[in-house]
């Protein structure tokens, strides 16, 4: 009989039950590997033959999950089962659409095939992400049913940080069994100080790369944070326009975000070679107040009003006059005039700069 080629994408908890449950004695299928995420030194491990069984007297090697095509088209897995938790719906489903894309079938165990069968009474307890609760509902739970009189024991599965077939299973009956593990504890808490990201500054996040469950390679950025540096404009200028900007010249500023605000500015860079192919020139704008924190998360679509009046004796294009109108009524009286062509208000599409990076540069 041909076995079944299985591969188990996990995080060395609910992979490690599915196969323990349902794969380990089970000649019709063949695990050829686990993957790892989101839990710390997994990946590069194997799991030992002491628990994997009789049909795999070498262990189980387990690979990071980044390797996932790669392993599915070497070994020419049939089915990918997807067993860990702390993601989204669209996380699992573009997960799916990847194995299915590598040729594999994609499966996710229930109850019937997973589940452990006990003679005594179970009250179960989960959720659907780390931190949700499920200690504390347990303790209370416990003393409630102790309350009543009945004598209750809590079952987890072991955490996967030491020795995997030392600690197949542990009893925490007494003060000593507690203290005995704490060498594991620590260890614990070193891994998961390891996986926390800290920003340098206070600020605003302005843009996330990654999603809960996703290996993150080290060096990555993760999150982009708007903070310390002052905020500025990027704008582009036409070639023939160019002559007409310098700095210092006071420039008015809209954002799409924050309609019927005018906001006050001053050409602080010019770029001193301009892109031939766009035939335009980046000409960085200062803002006047440059500690406006709704500016951070603002949309990316500015219009950009150089003023005409500080152009002005500095030369025009042949056959493109300069002439300086009034903003609107809403810019209010008293406001310098822009540069306009002609009838129409010069447009230019620019971006919000990013004062700098939040990224997670773990060895």
């Amino acid at each position: 009989m041909t076995k079944t080629k299985v591969l188990i994408m996990g995080a060395a908890g609910r992979d490690f039950h599915n196969f323990n449950t349902f794969f380990r004695d089970n000649e019709a299928y063949e695990v050829v590997a686990f993957t790892a995420t989101q839990i710390p030194n997994i990946a590069g491990r194997k799991y030992p033959p002491e628990l994997a069984g009789r049909l795999y007297p070498a262990g189980i090697p387990i690979y990071p999950e980044a390797d996932l095509t790669d392993l599915i088209k070497q070994h020419d897995i049939d089915q990918v089962i997807f067993a860990y938790s702390d993601v989204s719906h669209a996380y699992v489903m573009h997960k799916a659409s990847q194995v299915l894309a590598a040729g594999a079938d994609y499966r996710l165990m229930g109850p019937k095939t997973t589940q452990i069968k006990s003679i005594k009474p179970v009250v179960s307890i989960g959720a659907v992400r780390t931190g949700a609760g499920k200690s504390q509902t347990t303790r209370r739970v416990t003393q409630i049913l102790k309350d009543l009189g009945y004598k209750v024991v809590a079952i987890r599965h072991p955490m996967p940080y030491g020795d995997l077939a030392r600690e197949a299973v542990q009893r925490f009956a007494t003060r000593a069994d507690l203290d005995a593990a704490a060498a594991s504890g620590r260890r614990a808490e070193t891994q998961r100080d390891f996986m926390a990201l800290t920003p340098p500054a206070d600020g605003l996040i302005i843009r996330r790369d990654g999603e809960i469950g996703q290996f993150i390679p080290a060096g990555q950025a993760v999150f982009y944070l708007s903070c310390c540096a002052p905020l500025r404009v990027t704008a582009e200028v036409d070639e023939e326009d160019i002559s007409r900007v310098h700095i210092g010249q006071k420039v008015v500023l809209r954002a799409d975000a924050l309609p019927g605000e005018i906001l006050d500015g001053h050409v602080s860079e010019i770029t001193p070679k301009g892109d031939p192919v766009a035939r335009s020139y980046r000409v960085r704008v200062a803002l006047a107040d440059p500690s406006r924190a709704t500016l951070r998360a603002a949309a990316r679509t500015v219009s950009a009003l150089f003023d005409a009046a500080g152009a002005a004796g500095r030369g025009t294009s042949a056959g493109r006059p300069i002439t300086s109108q009034h903003i609107p009524s809403d810019r209010g009286p008293g406001r310098p005039p822009v540069l306009r062509r002609k009838a129409s208000a010069t447009r230019r599409g620019a971006t919000w700069g990013v004062a700098m990076r939040w990224a997670h540069t773990g060895s």
